[in-house]
């Protein structure tokens, strides 16, 4: 996205830039709350940014391929992520779902242990070796496996998944210094994980790509602000010949030969200058003899 915004940087398009902070708002909504809904309003959006860029007549071609590159990978990378975090979401759900329809079954135990114990004592039967402490034994072992599996889950789902989005939210306010956690799992997590580290590292890259273009755009521009103070350099220089010269011949068409161009030109221009100067003094020297004779 960061790339996309460099770009857009670069042209002036603010349909597309509006399309592209609904993008932005849709990504980071997703990445908050993990509702599907903000995925299709991305992918809606897409479409629109396409759709904008097509019809877009201030574009140059140039322009439009890069930007069409540009926001199809970062698609590409958002569908990858997305849906590998959609994958976590439902694995956490279906393990909510086990532990919650295997409270029922904890219940009926614990009923039964009670209604035995009941009938035991109702029949002056000892309770200490009786079924009753059997089903108790299994009870308490479900009660523990289901406490176990929710520890689990807690633990195993649900820590990556807040760390997985507070990183995402990272990588969008432009911090790609991190590597990405939990990429070496084997689960969807891991799946997510490894779809944001290609996002990351394709970022990182276009970044880096960005930077080479700016540098050399930077220098390209002060190249040619050297060219053009040079060149406006030798056109003072120019300048200030011709003015001298046009001068030096006004006063001497007006009989003055006495005249000298005392400002020095520049080097390349120095010559003619001293020339003139010898001309002058030349032509005042046989003017001054023919007078004589």
């Amino acid at each position: 996205m960061h790339e996309v915004e460099a770009q857009l940087g670069t042209v002036n398009s603010p349909a597309l830039e509006i399309s592209m902070l609904t993008l932005r708002r849709h990504e980071k909504d997703f990445i908050l709350r993990g509702d599907p809904k903000y995925v299709e309003k991305h992918a809606a959006e897409i479409t629109n940014f396409a759709k904008l860029l097509g019809a877009d007549a201030g574009l140059s071609s140039a322009d439009k391929a890069t930007l069409a590159t540009t926001i199809a990978s970062y698609d590409n990378d958002f569908k990858g992520y997305s849906a590998g975090a959609l994958k976590a979401v439902g694995l956490e759900t279906e393990l909510q779902a086990l532990c919650t329809g295997m409270a029922p079954l904890v219940d009926e135990l614990q009923d039964y242990a009670v209604s035995l114990r009941k009938a035991a004592i109702a029949k002056g039967v000892e309770v200490r070796n009786s079924t009753f402490l059997t089903a108790l034994v299994v009870v308490a072992g479900l009660s523990v496996l289901v406490g176990a599996i929710s520890w689990l889950l807690g633990r195993s789902l649900s820590k990556p998944l807040i760390g997985m989005k507070q990183y995402m939210q990272n990588l969008t306010n432009g911090d790609y210094s991190r590597e990405v956690p939990y990429a070496e799992r084997g689960d969807e997590i891991g799946e997510m994980a490894r779809s944001v580290a290609h996002f990351r590292q394709t970022a990182i890259e276009r970044n880096a790509s960005r930077e080479q273009v700016e540098r050399a755009r930077g220098e390209k521009e002060q190249m040619d602000a050297a060219t053009a103070a040079g060149r406006a350099r030798d056109e003072a220089e120019r300048a200030h010949v011709i003015e001298n010269l046009t001068i030096g011949l006004e006063r001497l068409s007006a009989g003055d030969l006495t005249y000298r161009i005392r400002d020095a030109f520049a080097p390349e221009y120095e010559k003619l200058r001293t020339e003139f100067n010898s001309s002058i003094h030349a032509l005042g020297a046989t003017l001054g003899e023919i007078s004589a004779g």
